[in-house]
Protein backbone atom coordinates (compact mmCIF):
# COMPACT_ATOMS: atom_id res chain seq x y z
CA UNK A 1 0.00 0.00 0.00
CA UNK A 2 1.49 3.45 -0.85
CA UNK A 3 2.12 5.80 1.74
CA UNK A 4 1.14 9.53 0.26
CA UNK A 5 0.99 11.85 3.08
CA UNK A 6 3.54 12.26 5.90
CA UNK A 7 3.39 9.64 8.77
CA UNK A 8 1.76 10.80 12.08
CA UNK A 9 4.18 10.59 15.31
CA UNK A 10 2.83 8.48 17.86
CA UNK A 11 5.53 9.30 20.85
CA UNK A 12 4.77 6.99 24.29
CA UNK A 13 5.81 7.85 27.30
CA UNK A 14 6.33 6.27 30.46
CA UNK A 15 6.95 8.32 34.29
CA UNK A 16 8.59 5.20 34.65
CA UNK A 17 9.75 1.83 33.56
CA UNK A 18 8.52 -1.09 33.63
CA UNK A 19 5.06 0.06 32.80
CA UNK A 20 5.22 -2.07 29.54
CA UNK A 21 5.31 0.45 27.21
CA UNK A 22 7.85 -1.31 24.53
CA UNK A 23 5.69 -4.13 24.66
CA UNK A 24 3.19 -2.40 24.01
CA UNK A 25 4.09 -0.55 20.91
CA UNK A 26 5.03 -3.31 19.70
CA UNK A 27 1.73 -4.95 19.87
CA UNK A 28 0.22 -1.80 18.59
CA UNK A 29 2.39 -2.10 15.36
CA UNK A 30 1.62 -5.06 14.10
CA UNK A 31 -2.08 -4.46 14.97
CA UNK A 32 -1.81 -1.69 12.47
CA UNK A 33 0.22 -3.60 10.20
CA UNK A 34 -2.85 -6.03 10.03
CA UNK A 35 -4.64 -2.86 8.28
CA UNK A 36 -2.34 -2.37 5.73
CA UNK A 37 0.03 -0.29 7.19
CA UNK A 38 3.27 0.76 7.32
CA UNK A 39 4.70 1.34 10.87
CA UNK A 40 8.32 2.26 11.98
CA UNK A 41 9.13 1.99 15.13
CA UNK A 42 11.36 4.67 16.91
CA UNK A 43 13.72 3.02 19.11
CA UNK A 44 14.92 6.28 21.16
CA UNK A 45 16.29 4.74 24.57
CA UNK A 46 20.08 2.96 23.93
CA UNK A 47 20.22 3.03 27.27
CA UNK A 48 17.78 -0.66 26.80
CA UNK A 49 17.33 -0.94 23.66
CA UNK A 50 14.05 -2.33 24.71
CA UNK A 51 12.52 -2.74 21.21
CA UNK A 52 15.20 -4.60 19.73
CA UNK A 53 15.71 -7.08 22.77
CA UNK A 54 11.54 -7.77 22.28
CA UNK A 55 11.99 -7.99 18.47
CA UNK A 56 15.01 -10.32 19.34
CA UNK A 57 17.29 -8.47 17.20
CA UNK A 58 21.18 -8.65 18.28
CA UNK A 59 23.84 -5.78 17.26
CA UNK A 60 25.27 -7.42 14.38
CA UNK A 61 21.65 -7.19 12.71
CA UNK A 62 21.63 -3.53 12.78
CA UNK A 63 23.16 -1.56 9.93
CA UNK A 64 24.50 1.71 11.29
CA UNK A 65 24.81 3.46 8.15
CA UNK A 66 21.42 2.49 6.96
CA UNK A 67 19.54 2.96 10.60
CA UNK A 68 16.61 1.18 9.17
CA UNK A 69 16.67 -2.48 10.15
CA UNK A 70 13.73 -4.92 8.96
CA UNK A 71 11.22 -7.11 11.35
CA UNK A 72 9.58 -10.07 10.60
CA UNK A 73 6.86 -8.48 9.75
CA UNK A 74 6.99 -6.82 6.13
CA UNK A 75 5.10 -3.89 7.21
CA UNK A 76 6.97 -2.95 10.39
CA UNK A 77 10.30 -1.52 10.77
CA UNK A 78 12.42 -0.07 13.52
CA UNK A 79 14.72 2.72 13.71
CA UNK A 80 17.10 3.10 15.98
CA UNK A 81 18.30 6.49 17.16
CA UNK A 82 20.70 7.79 19.97
CA UNK A 83 20.13 11.59 19.02
CA UNK A 84 17.75 12.66 22.10
CA UNK A 85 20.91 11.84 24.77
CA UNK A 86 24.14 12.51 22.48
CA UNK A 87 22.26 15.68 21.09
CA UNK A 88 23.62 14.88 17.32
CA UNK A 89 20.05 16.21 16.54
CA UNK A 90 17.91 18.20 18.02
CA UNK A 91 13.98 17.22 18.58
CA UNK A 92 13.15 19.21 16.26
CA UNK A 93 15.79 17.73 13.72
CA UNK A 94 14.60 14.01 14.46
CA UNK A 95 11.28 14.40 14.29
CA UNK A 96 11.32 15.97 10.85
CA UNK A 97 13.85 13.36 9.55
CA UNK A 98 10.99 10.80 10.72
CA UNK A 99 8.26 12.27 8.65
CA UNK A 100 10.77 12.26 5.50
CA UNK A 101 10.23 8.55 5.62
CA UNK A 102 7.32 6.67 4.01
CA UNK A 103 5.38 4.87 7.01
CA UNK A 104 1.58 5.53 7.42
CA UNK A 105 3.01 5.57 11.29
CA UNK A 106 5.59 6.31 13.47
CA UNK A 107 5.52 4.90 16.87
CA UNK A 108 8.58 6.41 19.37
CA UNK A 109 9.70 4.91 22.31
CA UNK A 110 10.81 7.57 24.42
CA UNK A 111 12.54 6.85 27.12
CA UNK A 112 11.67 7.76 30.54
CA UNK A 113 11.85 10.71 32.84
CA UNK A 114 11.67 14.44 32.26
CA UNK A 115 14.64 15.18 30.06
CA UNK A 116 14.43 18.68 28.51
CA UNK A 117 15.14 16.93 24.67
CA UNK A 118 12.38 13.71 26.15
CA UNK A 119 9.89 16.22 26.76
CA UNK A 120 10.80 18.45 23.35
CA UNK A 121 10.02 15.58 21.29
CA UNK A 122 7.27 14.35 23.11
CA UNK A 123 5.53 18.10 22.50
CA UNK A 124 6.42 18.08 18.43
CA UNK A 125 4.39 14.62 18.09
CA UNK A 126 0.83 14.38 16.47
CA UNK A 127 -0.36 11.81 19.54
CA UNK A 128 1.34 12.19 22.84
CA UNK A 129 0.08 9.33 25.05
CA UNK A 130 1.00 8.38 28.49
CA UNK A 131 1.31 5.03 30.12
CA UNK A 132 0.78 3.44 33.24
CA UNK A 133 0.08 0.83 35.58
CA UNK A 134 -2.75 0.69 38.15
CA UNK A 135 -0.85 0.71 40.77
CA UNK A 136 0.44 4.04 43.18
CA UNK A 137 4.30 4.34 42.15
CA UNK A 138 3.40 3.95 38.02
CA UNK A 139 0.80 7.08 38.99
CA UNK A 140 2.82 8.68 40.85
CA UNK A 141 5.61 8.74 38.69
CA UNK A 142 3.22 9.82 35.89
CA UNK A 143 1.68 12.67 37.69
CA UNK A 144 5.64 14.05 37.66
CA UNK A 145 6.01 13.27 34.47
CA UNK A 146 2.63 15.56 33.77
CA UNK A 147 4.22 18.22 35.87
CA UNK A 148 7.37 17.91 33.42
CA UNK A 149 5.18 18.41 30.33
CA UNK A 150 3.76 21.63 31.81
CA UNK A 151 6.66 23.30 33.01
CA UNK A 152 8.17 22.34 29.24
CA UNK A 153 5.36 23.68 27.51
CA UNK A 154 5.59 27.09 29.90
CA UNK A 155 9.48 27.41 28.81
CA UNK A 156 8.04 28.22 25.28
CA UNK A 157 5.43 30.82 25.78
CA UNK A 158 6.07 34.31 24.77
CA UNK A 159 5.73 36.48 28.43
CA UNK A 160 9.45 35.25 30.39
CA UNK A 161 8.30 37.26 33.06
CA UNK A 162 5.57 35.00 33.68
CA UNK A 163 7.27 31.85 33.19
CA UNK A 164 10.03 33.01 35.31
CA UNK A 165 7.52 33.49 38.11
CA UNK A 166 5.61 30.12 37.41
CA UNK A 167 9.05 28.03 37.37
CA UNK A 168 10.00 29.67 40.71
CA UNK A 169 6.79 28.41 42.31
CA UNK A 170 6.64 24.98 40.39
CA UNK A 171 10.26 24.55 41.91
CA UNK A 172 9.76 25.68 45.42
CA UNK A 173 7.71 22.16 45.86
CA UNK A 174 8.62 20.54 42.65
CA UNK A 175 7.19 16.88 43.86
CA UNK A 176 3.57 18.47 45.03
CA UNK A 177 2.38 21.31 43.03
CA UNK A 178 -0.87 21.31 40.99
CA UNK A 179 -2.24 23.66 39.22
CA UNK A 180 -4.54 25.20 42.30
CA UNK A 181 -0.80 26.28 43.94
CA UNK A 182 0.70 27.96 40.79
CA UNK A 183 -2.88 29.74 40.15
CA UNK A 184 -3.40 30.65 43.76
CA UNK A 185 0.32 32.04 44.41
CA UNK A 186 1.09 33.61 41.16
CA UNK A 187 1.46 37.28 41.77
CA UNK A 188 0.03 38.97 37.83
CA UNK A 189 -2.67 38.15 36.36
CA UNK A 190 -0.18 37.63 33.14
CA UNK A 191 1.36 34.56 34.92
CA UNK A 192 -1.88 33.09 35.87
CA UNK A 193 -3.51 33.53 31.96
CA UNK A 194 -0.32 31.76 30.93
CA UNK A 195 -0.64 28.59 33.08
CA UNK A 196 -4.34 28.38 32.03
CA UNK A 197 -3.35 28.64 28.16
CA UNK A 198 -0.42 26.56 28.65
CA UNK A 199 -2.49 23.56 30.04
CA UNK A 200 -5.34 24.18 27.83
CA UNK A 201 -3.03 23.56 24.42
CA UNK A 202 -1.44 20.49 25.97
CA UNK A 203 -2.89 17.45 24.74
CA UNK A 204 -2.04 13.75 26.51
CA UNK A 205 -3.79 10.37 25.76
CA UNK A 206 -3.52 7.94 28.63
CA UNK A 207 -2.78 4.62 28.14
CA UNK A 208 -3.43 1.99 31.14
CA UNK A 209 -1.48 -1.69 31.03
CA UNK A 210 -2.51 -4.51 33.12
CA UNK A 211 -6.21 -3.25 33.96
CA UNK A 212 -7.10 -6.51 36.17
CA UNK A 213 -11.11 -5.76 36.65
CA UNK A 214 -14.02 -3.93 34.35
CA UNK A 215 -14.81 -0.72 37.12
CA UNK A 216 -10.33 0.14 36.13
CA UNK A 217 -11.66 1.17 32.88
CA UNK A 218 -14.13 3.25 34.37
CA UNK A 219 -12.08 4.63 37.38
CA UNK A 220 -9.32 5.18 34.17
CA UNK A 221 -11.50 7.88 32.85
CA UNK A 222 -12.47 9.37 36.32
CA UNK A 223 -8.81 9.49 36.49
CA UNK A 224 -8.48 11.91 33.58
CA UNK A 225 -10.98 13.71 35.18
CA UNK A 226 -9.43 13.68 38.68
CA UNK A 227 -5.88 15.23 36.59
CA UNK A 228 -7.53 17.89 35.12
CA UNK A 229 -8.37 19.40 38.16
CA UNK A 230 -4.71 18.73 39.72
CA UNK A 231 -2.95 19.82 36.91
CA UNK A 232 -5.43 21.42 34.85
CA UNK A 233 -4.12 19.37 32.15
CA UNK A 234 -7.40 17.18 30.73
CA UNK A 235 -6.26 13.90 30.05
CA UNK A 236 -7.99 11.56 27.07
CA UNK A 237 -8.57 7.93 28.07
CA UNK A 238 -7.26 6.01 25.28
CA UNK A 239 -7.94 2.54 26.56
CA UNK A 240 -6.62 0.17 28.60
CA UNK A 241 -4.73 -3.36 28.25
CA UNK A 242 -6.17 -6.22 30.47
CA UNK A 243 -3.16 -8.40 32.71
CA UNK A 244 -2.78 -11.81 30.69
CA UNK A 245 0.20 -13.88 30.60
CA UNK A 246 0.02 -14.93 27.19
CA UNK A 247 1.08 -11.45 25.67
CA UNK A 248 3.53 -13.03 23.69
CA UNK A 249 1.49 -15.28 22.29
CA UNK A 250 -0.45 -11.82 21.33
CA UNK A 251 2.22 -9.45 20.25
CA UNK A 252 3.15 -11.94 17.50
CA UNK A 253 -0.50 -12.48 15.83
CA UNK A 254 -0.16 -11.93 12.15
CA UNK A 255 -3.46 -12.85 11.51
CA UNK A 256 -6.03 -10.12 9.17
CA UNK A 257 -8.02 -7.94 11.33
CA UNK A 258 -10.99 -10.12 10.81
CA UNK A 259 -9.42 -13.39 12.18
CA UNK A 260 -8.29 -11.21 15.70
CA UNK A 261 -11.31 -12.46 18.26
CA UNK A 262 -11.98 -8.31 20.19
CA UNK A 263 -13.02 -10.94 22.93
CA UNK A 264 -9.64 -11.97 23.73
CA UNK A 265 -7.92 -9.78 26.07
CA UNK A 266 -5.15 -8.57 24.94
CA UNK A 267 -5.54 -9.01 21.16
CA UNK A 268 -8.91 -7.47 21.65
CA UNK A 269 -7.57 -4.33 23.42
CA UNK A 270 -4.80 -3.19 20.96
CA UNK A 271 -7.26 -4.07 18.23
CA UNK A 272 -9.72 -1.75 19.28
CA UNK A 273 -6.72 0.95 20.00
CA UNK A 274 -5.55 0.27 16.49
CA UNK A 275 -9.20 0.65 14.93
CA UNK A 276 -9.61 3.84 17.02
CA UNK A 277 -6.37 5.50 15.39
CA UNK A 278 -7.31 4.59 12.07
CA UNK A 279 -10.64 6.27 12.84
CA UNK A 280 -8.79 8.95 15.06
CA UNK A 281 -10.00 12.19 15.01
CA UNK A 282 -7.38 14.86 14.46
CA UNK A 283 -8.88 18.32 13.95
CA UNK A 284 -10.93 17.63 17.41
CA UNK A 285 -7.59 16.05 18.94
CA UNK A 286 -5.72 19.12 18.40
CA UNK A 287 -8.46 21.71 19.74
CA UNK A 288 -8.09 23.22 23.17
CA UNK A 289 -9.52 21.55 26.00
CA UNK A 290 -11.05 23.54 28.75
CA UNK A 291 -8.58 24.12 31.99
CA UNK A 292 -10.77 21.92 33.91
CA UNK A 293 -9.94 23.99 37.52
CA UNK A 294 -11.34 26.95 35.90
CA UNK A 295 -14.47 25.71 34.67
CA UNK A 296 -17.35 26.97 36.72
CA UNK A 297 -19.84 23.71 37.41
CA UNK A 298 -22.57 26.33 38.44
CA UNK A 299 -22.34 27.91 34.65
CA UNK A 300 -21.25 25.45 32.71
CA UNK A 301 -22.23 21.96 34.43
CA UNK A 302 -21.94 20.16 30.96
CA UNK A 303 -18.65 21.35 30.12
CA UNK A 304 -17.58 19.91 34.11
CA UNK A 305 -18.94 17.14 33.00
CA UNK A 306 -16.84 16.40 29.78
CA UNK A 307 -20.58 16.24 28.19
CA UNK A 308 -21.65 19.34 25.66
CA UNK A 309 -25.01 17.78 25.12
CA UNK A 310 -26.84 14.68 26.02
CA UNK A 311 -30.10 13.49 27.67
CA UNK A 312 -30.83 14.45 31.67
CA UNK A 313 -30.51 10.24 31.82
CA UNK A 314 -26.62 10.44 29.99
CA UNK A 315 -25.74 13.42 32.43
CA UNK A 316 -27.07 10.95 35.50
CA UNK A 317 -24.78 8.08 34.00
CA UNK A 318 -22.03 10.15 33.54
CA UNK A 319 -22.04 11.52 37.27
CA UNK A 320 -22.58 8.36 38.82
CA UNK A 321 -19.74 6.76 37.01
CA UNK A 322 -17.59 9.60 38.25
CA UNK A 323 -19.44 10.18 41.88
CA UNK A 324 -17.94 6.00 42.20
CA UNK A 325 -14.61 6.61 41.07
CA UNK A 326 -13.77 9.40 43.41
CA UNK A 327 -15.33 7.78 46.57
CA UNK A 328 -13.98 4.77 46.08
CA UNK A 329 -11.39 3.79 48.92
CA UNK A 330 -8.98 1.96 47.31
CA UNK A 331 -9.45 2.96 43.64
CA UNK A 332 -6.92 4.61 41.25
CA UNK A 333 -8.00 7.97 42.04
CA UNK A 334 -6.75 7.26 46.09
CA UNK A 335 -3.45 6.86 44.70
CA UNK A 336 -3.16 10.24 43.39
CA UNK A 337 -5.38 12.35 45.49
CA UNK A 338 -6.09 12.20 49.38
CA UNK A 339 -9.25 12.52 51.02
CA UNK A 340 -9.70 15.77 51.24
CA UNK A 341 -9.16 16.17 47.45
CA UNK A 342 -11.69 13.69 46.71
CA UNK A 343 -13.81 15.51 48.89
CA UNK A 344 -13.53 18.59 47.45
CA UNK A 345 -13.94 17.52 43.63
CA UNK A 346 -17.58 15.24 45.01
CA UNK A 347 -18.91 18.70 45.82
CA UNK A 348 -17.76 20.25 42.27
CA UNK A 349 -19.31 17.10 40.72
CA UNK A 350 -22.08 17.16 42.73
CA UNK A 351 -22.61 21.25 41.78
CA UNK A 352 -22.18 20.53 38.14
CA UNK A 353 -24.79 17.81 38.47
CA UNK A 354 -27.35 19.36 39.86
CA UNK A 355 -27.08 22.28 37.46
CA UNK A 356 -27.06 19.79 34.58
CA UNK A 357 -30.04 18.25 35.85
CA UNK A 358 -31.94 20.88 36.03
CA UNK A 359 -31.48 21.70 32.60
CA UNK A 360 -34.17 19.23 31.81
CA UNK A 361 -38.10 20.25 32.21
CA UNK A 362 -38.39 17.64 34.94
CA UNK A 363 -35.79 19.08 36.96
CA UNK A 364 -37.05 23.40 35.75
CA UNK A 365 -37.88 24.51 39.42
CA UNK A 366 -35.53 27.30 40.74
CA UNK A 367 -32.88 26.37 42.73
CA UNK A 368 -30.98 29.00 45.57
CA UNK A 369 -27.38 29.49 44.43
CA UNK A 370 -25.07 26.27 44.39
CA UNK A 371 -22.24 27.80 46.67
CA UNK A 372 -24.35 29.22 49.41
CA UNK A 373 -23.24 27.35 52.20
CA UNK A 374 -25.41 28.92 55.22
CA UNK A 375 -28.80 27.34 54.24
CA UNK A 376 -29.79 24.19 56.16
CA UNK A 377 -30.48 22.61 52.90
CA UNK A 378 -26.64 22.80 51.56
CA UNK A 379 -25.37 22.03 55.15
CA UNK A 380 -27.56 19.10 54.47
CA UNK A 381 -25.59 18.13 51.34
CA UNK A 382 -22.26 19.44 52.46
CA UNK A 383 -22.47 16.39 55.02
CA UNK A 384 -23.58 13.95 52.89
CA UNK A 385 -20.73 14.38 50.21
CA UNK A 386 -18.40 14.75 53.09
CA UNK A 387 -19.43 11.49 53.91
CA UNK A 388 -18.59 10.09 50.23
CA UNK A 389 -23.03 9.19 50.69
CA UNK A 390 -24.34 9.33 46.73
CA UNK A 391 -28.36 10.59 46.66
CA UNK A 392 -29.35 7.18 46.11
CA UNK A 393 -27.01 5.44 48.70
CA UNK A 394 -28.73 7.98 51.61
CA UNK A 395 -32.10 7.22 49.92
CA UNK A 396 -31.75 3.63 50.73
CA UNK A 397 -30.43 4.27 54.44
CA UNK A 398 -33.22 6.52 55.22
CA UNK A 399 -36.21 5.45 53.06
CA UNK A 400 -36.45 9.02 51.55
CA UNK A 401 -36.91 9.21 48.11
CA UNK A 402 -34.21 10.57 45.85
CA UNK A 403 -35.66 13.29 44.75
CA UNK A 404 -37.51 14.06 47.99
CA UNK A 405 -33.59 14.72 49.18
CA UNK A 406 -32.55 16.99 45.87
CA UNK A 407 -35.82 19.47 46.51
CA UNK A 408 -34.76 18.95 50.51
CA UNK A 409 -30.99 20.54 49.83
CA UNK A 410 -32.19 22.91 47.19
CA UNK A 411 -34.51 23.69 49.36
CA UNK A 412 -37.49 23.71 46.68
CA UNK A 413 -40.31 24.99 48.49
CA UNK A 414 -42.95 24.29 45.70
CA UNK A 415 -42.03 19.96 45.76
CA UNK A 416 -41.51 19.78 49.64
CA UNK A 417 -43.76 17.75 51.42
CA UNK A 418 -46.03 19.14 53.83
CA UNK A 419 -44.11 19.56 57.10
CA UNK A 420 -45.31 16.43 59.07
CA UNK A 421 -43.53 14.36 56.46
CA UNK A 422 -40.88 17.24 55.97
CA UNK A 423 -39.92 16.77 59.86
CA UNK A 424 -39.77 13.21 59.65
CA UNK A 425 -38.33 13.34 56.39
CA UNK A 426 -35.07 15.66 58.31
CA UNK A 427 -35.24 13.32 60.92
CA UNK A 428 -34.08 10.32 59.11
CA UNK A 429 -31.66 12.51 57.08
CA UNK A 430 -29.71 14.44 60.11
CA UNK A 431 -29.69 11.04 61.60
CA UNK A 432 -27.61 9.23 58.79
CA UNK A 433 -25.42 11.81 58.12
CA UNK A 434 -24.88 12.43 62.23
CA UNK A 435 -26.30 15.62 62.72
CA UNK A 436 -27.58 17.01 65.54
CA UNK A 437 -31.55 15.98 64.79
CA UNK A 438 -33.49 18.26 66.65
CA UNK A 439 -31.29 20.97 65.61
CA UNK A 440 -31.44 20.40 62.08
CA UNK A 441 -35.55 20.02 62.02
CA UNK A 442 -35.69 23.71 63.97
CA UNK A 443 -32.79 25.41 61.28
CA UNK A 444 -34.38 24.07 58.28
CA UNK A 445 -38.35 25.11 59.01
CA UNK A 446 -37.16 28.44 59.89
CA UNK A 447 -35.30 29.16 57.19
CA UNK A 448 -38.30 28.15 55.10
CA UNK A 449 -40.80 30.56 57.07
CA UNK A 450 -38.15 33.20 57.14
CA UNK A 451 -38.43 32.84 52.83
CA UNK A 452 -42.11 32.96 53.04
Amino acid sequence: MSVREKPKIIALTAGKGGVGRSTLIIELAQALARHEQRVLLVDLDPASHALTSLLEMHPIDIDEQEGIVHTRNERVDLYLSDALLSGSRSPSELAQLLRDFEYHWILADLPTGTSPNTLHFARLAELQVLASLPEPNALASAAQFLRGIILAELAQHSSKEAVAELQRLAAAHPRTWTFVHLFRDASTDGAREALVEVCQKIHIGLLINQVREGSDHTQAEALCHAWGIEFGVWLRYMGGVVYDERRWFFARRLAPPSQVPLDESVAGDIERLARSLLEFDWKAWASPRPCLPCVDPDNYPRVFLDMTGGTASEVRQVYRKLWESYRRENGIISFVLDPAGRRRALKLLDAAYRKASMEDPAHSSPAIPLFERNTPGERLRDARIDKGMGLRELSLRTRVGVKEIEAIEEQRAAELPNRSYLRAYLLELAKALELDPEKTVEEYINALESAG
